[in-house]
């Protein structure tokens, strides 16, 4: 009665999982942030399960839907990463809670110039995250050069 009481007070948190005859409550929390375009979709910003959360692939879109930097792939990933940023401190974490990242790129020269800009070490200082960068074919938005999920877990 009172665990039932408490998660219906909970907003947008819901039982995931049991474990043998001992209830486990797993909740979920779905994280959009303010700050943010609410996703088109059946989709969230980032879910946190327990400690870890789950970051949706960030674009260089602003608020109104318009992107940023076009043609531009340093503009595009800094806004990005200021996306990232954002969401991980909705969730009660920080940049430095990152553990892994999913990079796609447009081309090879795109993933290059990212790679060798200084917009990693802006957002993670000495913080290494492990990474994965990927060129793809084609992206929704003909201006989009890249995007990155993520997935961060706090202590």
């Amino acid at each position: 009665m009172v665990r039932t009481k408490i998660l219906e007070k909970l907003n947008y948190y819901q039982k995931v999982f049991r474990q043998s005859e001992k209830e486990v409550i797993m909740v979920k929390e779905y994280i959009n942030p303010s700050g943010l375009r609410m996703p088109k979709g059946f989709l969230s910003q980032a879910i946190k399960a327990g400690n870890t959360i789950y970051i949706s692939g960030q674009s260089a879109f602003d608020k109104d839907g318009k992107i940023v930097g076009e043609g531009d792939v340093i503009a595009q990933g800094t806004m990005i990463f200021e996306k990232i940023k954002l969401i991980v401190e909705a969730a009660g974490a920080s940049m430095s809670d990152i553990v892994e990242l999913h990079q796609f790129f447009k081309t090879r020269e795109d993933y290059v110039s990212f790679s060798t800009s200084d917009v990693r070490q802006k957002f993670f200082g000495d913080h290494r995250p492990t990474s994965r960068g990927l060129v793809v074919t084609d992206f929704r938005h003909p201006g989009m050069l890249m995007e990155v999920s993520a997935v961060a877990v706090v202590d």
